[in-house]
């Protein structure tokens, strides 16, 4: 919910080097989390290996280079560690996302801050941006309801306008062929 599938996949599938929502350290976290639903156990185990990558890359360079990639990439670990049991992890990494989200303004609607961020130059990028706020809402209200904790992004401070729901992929595009 906080990741915008069409713009990862493109990115994920196109040029790595120059994209601006893919990154090694998103994949991982998200194969990571992936990892955890599968019935046999070394590939559960594997999704550790995974997340241990995944936070050391996201901890050493995202948390100096705030960006919607880190947010996501935070969010995922504070799922994956949420899903492990380890609670105090989950909760804290989430809370540098949330806030990190506060910080890049993503509660603010995008449209009102163009002129100031060069990097919005579509209307995807727009969307893309309302997409991660409101996933970034929709975490804290579950994170904060499974742990018993109050929230950290309330609704009246967000000016974001809401989302539709994307609909289902059934075929992604790689390599100019449709795959299920």
């Amino acid at each position: 919910m906080f990741i915008y599938r069409e713009a990862f996949l493109r990115d994920h599938f196109g040029d790595r080097q120059n994209s601006k929502y893919w990154s090694l350290d998103l994949l991982l976290a998200i194969c990571a989390l992936g990892l955890q639903m599968s019935s046999d156990p070394r590939e559960r185990d594997l999704g550790s290996k995974f997340y241990t990558t995944a936070e050391s890359v996201c901890i050493v360079l995202g948390l100096t280079q705030p960006s919607i990639l880190t947010v996501q990439t935070i969010l995922c670990l504070a799922f994956y560690c949420l899903g492990q049991g380890d609670f105090s992890k989950s909760w804290g990494l989430s809370q540098i996302a949330f806030r990190m989200a506060q910080d890049l303004g993503f509660q603010k609607d995008p449209a009102d801050w163009i002129l100031q961020d060069f990097i919005i130059t579509t209307n995807e990028d727009i969307e893309i941006r309302r997409r991660i706020y409101w996933g970034c809402y929709n975490s804290d209200k579950l994170i904060s309801l499974i742990l018993g904790r109050p929230v950290q992004l309330p609704w009246h401070d967000a000016s974001v306008a809401q989302t539709d729901v994307l609909p289902y992929a059934i075929h992604i595009q790689h390599n100019g062929k449709l795959s299920c």
